[in-house]
């Protein structure tokens, strides 16, 4: 079983703060914090989910990846450009490499783990190099709740023998057919189209991210034995700060409170309705208690990169587990769990374990002071751009974008030097 060599985080260059969108929606900055989401990475109207894919390959690249190796490259998105066209083809232009297979997984927010999963099994025991590219655009409507969840970004890893992070070979994992957050296609008259933003529904959604992360850890531990006392360090996926804390405290809570637990999961079964907003209103006091104890220190390293960003869909896990290499303190052979989350809806968990190069590998890395760096961008800039994409106009140097959509709407790609 291998493991993931190393990380690159593509962020866009501009931001949006967080409580000046809350001033202008007339909310109060008590939102913002309670969401945990301080900035919002905002893409530029040429950087669509490709542009960011291609600028988070090119950051292993700059990095030393020997791209003649790679030997299969995985995407992981939620906002796919083509029904046909796997995005996987656009690293070519990156990897100046054409000897590889490409893919594209889909399973919302948790397709990224579930191919770093896949792609560790199969790489001839870390023998073989693999990519394995969380990218997406999270955006919802102007004015809706939503908004100040948003984000944008891509994350590129690189999996081979483990160095930065072995990977266990059992896993678990807990899925169901679920509507609490969807896209889905439209057909007519021979024309196949998609709502721009998704339907959501929130309280609902919530409990089933509840649900299924507490099923798939407790498979896992069905499977290993282990708990949460044998993690140094854990992982959630990461809508907004908030709910991965609330995420891990279930975890607890359920253990505690099986029939409690029992009845949400036979809500989940049944689907939206208004008591979705009952036995969310049950919950969540219960699970402030349960966040007051130590276990909550597992998870806080790792959120403070999302509270620059907001939400990456498919990127977010692995945003908040180079956030923890980043700020945490731990040493070789300690645990980390890893538990994402899809809507749709499927949780996924899974064990790694630090090595003798992790801290050397993370030494190297630039994810905070490039989120530093970033230029704020004014609420009215924000508003015009939000939901557009307009080929041909130029990020900062150094990075892909859209250049030109053909007749037949072929998209092509342009490094600006």
């Amino acid at each position: 079983m291998g493991g993931i060599d190393d990380i690159y985080v593509y962020i866009p260059p501009r931001y949006l703060d967080s409580f000046e969108l809350a001033e202008q929606r007339e909310k109060t900055a008590g939102l913002v914090k309670a969401l945990g989401v301080e900035k919002i990475s905002v893409p530029e109207t040429s950087q669509d989910s490709i542009a960011l894919f291609m600028n988070a390959v090119q950051g292993l690249v700059d990095g030393g990846l020997d791209t003649t190796s790679v030997k299969r490259v995985i995407v992981a998105t939620e906002t796919p450009k083509d029904l046909a066209k796997s995005m996987a083809v656009y690293a070519a232009q990156v990897l100046s490499h054409h000897n590889y297979i490409p893919e594209e997984q889909k399973q919302a927010c948790v397709a990224a783990l579930n191919g770093l999963i896949s792609s560790a099994k199969g790489n001839n025991g870390g023998k073989e190099i693999e990519l394995v590219v969380a990218t997406d655009i999270a955006e919802y409507g102007l004015g809706t709740g939503g908004e100040f969840t948003q984000g944008a970004g891509a994350v590129a890893l690189e999996i081979g023998s483990g160095k930065l992070l072995e990977l266990d070979s059992e896993f678990g994992a807990y899925t169901s057919d679920s509507n609490d957050f969807f896209k889905p296609t439209k057909e007519d008259n021979g024309t196949i189209s998609s709502d721009k933003f998704p339907t959501v529904f929130g309280k609902y959604s919530q409990l089933s991210y509840l649900a299924h992360v507490y099923e798939a850890y407790s498979h896992l531990k069905s499977r290993t034995g282990e708990t949460l006392d044998d993690f140094k360090l854990v992982v959630m996926h990461v809508p907004y700060p908030k709910l991965a804390r609330e995420g891990l405290a279930y975890l607890e809570f359920a253990e505690a409170n099986p029939e409690t637990h029992k009845l949400i999961l036979e809500h989940i079964y049944a689907g939206p309705s208004d008591e979705s907003g009952k036995l969310w209103d049950g919950v969540k006091g219960p699970l402030k208690e349960f966040m007051k104890n130590g276990t909550q220190a597992k998870l806080e390293p790792s959120l403070k990169f999302s509270a620059q960003t907001g939400n990456l869909y498919t990127g977010s896990i692995f945003l908040a587990l180079s956030s923890a290499l980043v700020n945490a303190q731990y040493k070789q052979g300690d645990r980390i769990l890893l538990v994402g989350y899809g809507s749709g809806a499927s949780s996924t968990a899974v064990g790694g374990t630090i090595t003798d190069q992790t801290s050397s590998i993370v030494k190297d890395w630039d994810i905070a002071e490039r989120l530093e760096a970033r230029e704020k961008m004014s609420f009215n800039e924000y508003e015009g751009l939000h939901g557009k994409t307009t080929p041909g106009q130029a990020p900062l140097d150094g990075n892909w974008f859209l250049s030109e959509l053909g007749e037949n709407s072929e998209r092509f790609y342009e490094l600006n030097k």
